[in-house]
């Protein structure tokens, strides 16, 4: 961790970093010079987002700000710790989030919600309190969405198999066939 991000503290207002807003040449420039990848450097702001502005004062402000940051890298990490802290205040974020035109976006409300999402703290949530993000993403129009909808059915299948499969009934196989190939192997048998 650099010098300067070692020195910044919690401030009172929180404003999402000019260079993740727009990176300018000469932030990409210094990044280059300094052999540190874009993604590697912006990747800090999540962990300060999710660190420091985790409060009910900023709550709206952080999500928006992860939202945002997942355009450049994935922020499901630390929006499930928001899930743990504000699990309702922050479903309502994700609700909102499957109908945002970043298909990055969209892809984020289904990832931050799984059960069983590989290399993730743990969520406190009921696995069936992200079917109505399911319900919205799996008719997506992009592979990249649905296939996070397929993991995380997968994910559900797991511990429950038959809310799996009542999810499936609801018209989900039909949207997931080019996800779901014969071919590989799935948990739950789905």
């Amino acid at each position: 961790m650099s010098r300067a991000w070692g020195a910044l503290t919690p401030s009172k207002t929180f404003a999402i970093p000019s260079a993740i807003r727009r990176p300018t040449s000469s932030v990409l420039g210094l990044l280059e010079e300094s052999g540190v990848p874009y993604a590697v450097a912006v990747n800090q702001f999540d962990d300060y987002v999710s660190r420091y502005v985790r409060t009910a004062e900023h709550l709206d402000q952080a999500l928006a700000a992860l939202a945002r940051m997942t355009g450049y890298f994935s922020a499901e990490l630390p929006v499930r710790h928001f899930l743990t802290a504000f699990p309702d205040e922050t479903m309502k974020a994700v609700g909102a989030w499957t109908r945002d035109e970043d298909l990055r976006v969209r892809r984020l409300a289904s990832e931050a919600t799984r059960p069983l999402l590989p290399w993730a703290p743990q969520i406190q949530l009921p696995v069936d309190a992200a079917l109505p993000v399911l319900d919205q993403l799996y008719t997506d129009a992009h592979l990249y969405v649905r296939t996070s909808v397929a993991n995380h059915l997968s994910d559900i299948a797991a511990s429950q198999p038959d809310l799996a499969q009542r999810c499936a009934g609801r018209g989900a196989p039909r949207a997931l066939r080019p996800v779901l190939s014969p071919q590989l192997p799935h948990r739950g048998g789905a």
